[in-house]
């Protein structure tokens, strides 16, 4: 007779359906982002023990685990930094290719009244327009988390990361073969650094410095600070704390 650990059910049994929630992602991801390293992520995926890449639907938090309470859960909600950590969290999640990303669009709750508080409603109860405001949150219009879609998408067709850099603790950069560059700073002073992006020489406007959720295709013909790429491929990058910076090959001017 197997024993139990043998017949429980685990994720592969539902390979032959399709793509399957990867729930330890978000877990993992998040414990590093809160209170462990950033550098720790340059193997992060099937290295960690997580389900093959082409079958995994991954997430920083969904539904269930933003009620978890769970300390390794970043949300919108923690740590109050100004969700800082999240933005920052997403940013990686969309620009690192591991699985196939979910974004999260959520609503507001007392935090004092528990985790199962329903939507923004009217005195009857009736649930209201979600107008991303008045209660909602809409995570997926903030526009960080916005333009970094448009990033993955650019840089869908390489799997690879090229270029990894970091300086032994909380800075991190990546190169998406040559059609993407992220940098993420979560530290409290600055970085200042030039470093190999692997693109092709031209100005680049960071597309997380557009404000606006919206991604027209003509949103990069202007850019306040464009970032020079040499013919070498390095860059030099001034990345303000808890910031980041994310270029792409749709992106150059």
């Amino acid at each position: 007779m197997a024993s139990a650990a043998h017949s429980s059910i685990q994720p592969s049994d539902y390979f032959s359906n399709g793509a399957v929630t990867e729930f330890r992602y978000g877990r993992n991801l998040g414990e590093q982002v809160l209170y462990g390293e950033l550098k720790n992520l340059v193997l992060f995926g099937e290295a960690w023990g997580l389900m093959p890449s082409h079958k995994a639907v991954v997430f920083t938090d969904n539904h269930i685990t933003q009620r978890s309470r769970d300390r390794n859960i970043v949300t919108f909600y923690a740590p109050a930094d100004g969700g800082a950590s999240y933005r920052l969290a997403n940013i990686f999640m969309l620009a690192w290719p591991y699985g196939t990303p979910k974004i999260m669009s959520s609503y507001d709750w007392p935090q004092e009244q528990g985790n199962l508080n329903g939507p923004p409603a009217d005195s009857q109860g009736q649930t209201l327009p979600v107008s991303c405001g008045d209660g909602w949150v809409c995570e997926h219009r903030w526009s960080e988390i916005a333009h970094m879609v448009e990033f993955r998408n650019v840089t869908q067709g390489t799997s690879t990361v090229d270029h990894w850099w970091d300086n032994g603790s909380n800075q991190i950069a990546f190169a998406r073969g040559n059609r993407g560059f992220v940098i993420i700073n979560q530290e409290s002073t600055v970085l200042s650094k030039t470093l190999m992006t692997g693109l092709p020489v031209g100005s680049y406007c960071n597309v997380l410095s557009q404000k606006s959720s919206d991604v027209p295709t003509d949103v990069f013909t202007n850019c306040d600070t464009p970032i020079v790429v040499d013919a070498d491929g390095n860059a030099t990058f001034n990345v303000a704390p808890q910031q980041a910076v994310a270029l792409h090959i749709k992106a150059r001017l």
